[in-house]
Order: structure tokens, then C-alpha cells, then sequence
């Protein structure tokens, strides 16, 4: 378990002492809530790459008597969203490559409480992670192309969907719906035998240290890989790794 820096949007970093590093990229947005208010964007406008960048909404002006909150990643959708049910969704997680963590950003949720700007009409948004980073990595028994993993828990459920109240005073996500597991597509993931296959997913908080996690893959041939280990209490911002050895029970050759 380590410390889940808040710094990258469209790629990330494993570092081995900090964890999981992120900094903010190119083209994001955010989505400003003034509190009772509608929605507005904020496209990044500098200091790409860094932990610490600036969004700025064009014509759009903040009051200095008013208090905003902010999200990520932004959706259009949300227009018609009140700030006390900013919808997530941890359904539809993929990775593109052994070890990638392209993508991950769409399920990065983070959250700023409302802050009131000052009188130059600026803010200081201090973004938290609502949810936690997990790699699980394992080693495969013979070569083979995967092309998707099954992530199952024998107790805690995992969370599904659910949704954030940017008007808390520290907004956390409500769960919604959960399930025993979810999947993760996958694809470019052809292994050779003894190969690290490094997976990441991105779950809400959870105690799963009482249960057990099994990881399934399969592969273009239909067969499967079966690994298990100890779960964890998944905590908002931290970063968890699962080294795990394939279990009994396989029905490839």
C-alpha cells in the first residue's frame, strides 16, 4: 500500500516508493459547480504534465461571494445533473497492452470541495481521488493471447455505480449498485510462458481485507487462468499491489 499522488490524466506513473503518480495532461477538463448552480467547463490552459494546473472557463467569471466545487473527469452530460449527484461508473474498464495504464483516467474520479475564489475571481481547488488504484501482477503458465479478465470477490462487493454530492463538505461516493466482480477487456496481450502480465483497475473504497479476490483470464482460444489472493481495504487515494501465482482448478492444457 502506498500514497496515491494526485499529479497525470492520460498517462500515469508507478513509481516504486511513491505509488501510483498522475499528473495533468493536455485537452482535460473539468466540471465547476457553483453551489445551486448549473455546471460549467473549465479546459486545462496550463502547466500541462505538472501537478498543478490551471483551468480556465473563458467569458465565464467566478464571483468572489460565491462558493464552487469541481470535478473529474468533465461530462457533457452532467448539465442537467444536480452537484449533489455527479453519477460514476466503474462498468466498461479496458486495457490496451501488457502493463498500459491508458485509459485509467475515465475512472479516475477526483473531487474538490466547494471554495469560495478570491477577489480576482480565482480559485485554489485541492482535487482528491475518490476511488483506489489496484495492479494486480501474475505470471502466465504457458503463452497464449488474452482477451479479457474477470475480477470476482468471495465476500465485499465491489462497487459498480454510484454518485458524489459536490455540496459535502468532503464529497465521497454513495454506492448505487455493487456486483461480486466485474470484467476488464483486453487486447495486444499475447504473452509468452513464464510472462508478467501487469493488470490495473480502478475500484471504489471498500474493506475487502475478509475476503478473498480471484482474477480469471481468458484467452482467444476460450481458455481460462485462475489466480486468487488475499483482498485489502481498499482506501480513497492509495495504491494497492497483488503479486499472485496462478491457482488449481485451470482448464487450459
Amino acid at each position: 500500500q502506498a500514497d496515491f499522488f494526485a499529479q497525470s490524466r492520460a498517462t500515469y506513473e508507478v513509481d516504486p516508493v511513491r505509488g501510483f503518480v498522475s499528473s495533468w495532461s493536455a485537452g482535460d477538463v473539468i466540471g465547476i459547480y457553483p453551489l445551486g448552480g448549473d455546471q460549467v467547463a473549465f479546459p486545462i490552459s496550463e502547466n500541462e504534465g505538472s501537478a498543478t494546473a490551471r483551468f480556465d472557463g473563458g467569458s465565464w467569471a467566478l464571483r468572489s461571494n460565491v462558493k464552487y466545487s469541481a470535478y473529474y473527469p468533465f461530462s457533457k452530460s452532467n448539465y442537467t445533473v444536480s452537484e449533489t449527484e455527479i453519477p460514476v461508473s466503474y462498468i466498461g474498464q479496458a486495457q490496451n497492452g501488457n502493463n498500459s495504464t491508458i485509459g485509467l483516467a475515465a475512472y479516475d474520479y477526483l473531487v474538490a470541495a466547494a471554495t469560495q475564489p478570491n477577489s480576482n475571481g480565482s480559485v485554489n481547488l485541492t482535487m482528491k481521488h475518490l476511488g483506489a488504484f489496484v495492479r494486480f501482477q501474475l505470471t502466465m503458465p504457458k503463452a497464449a493471447t488474452l482477451v479479457s479478465a474477470n475480477v470476482a470477490s468471495d465476500g465485499t462487493k465491489f462497487v459498480t455505480a454510484g454518485t458524489v454530492d459536490l455540496s459535502a463538505a468532503t464529497p465521497v461516493i454513495t454506492s448505487k449498485t455493487t456486483a461480486s466482480s466485474f470484467d476488464i477487456a483486453l487486447s495486444n496481450i499475447a504473452c509468452d510462458k513464464d510472462e508478467v502480465v501487469t493488470l490495473y483497475a480502478m475500484v471504489a473504497p471498500a474493506d475487502f481485507s475478509s475476503s478473498k479476490i480471484n482474477i480469471t483470464f481468458i484467452d482467444n482460444e476460450d481458455k481460462t487462468y485462475m489466480y486468487e489472493c488475499n483482498g485489502a481495504n481498499f482506501v480513497a487515494g492509495k495504491s494497492y499491489n497483488f503479486t499472485i501465482a496462478e491457482t488449481s482448478g485451470i482448464d487450459h492444457p
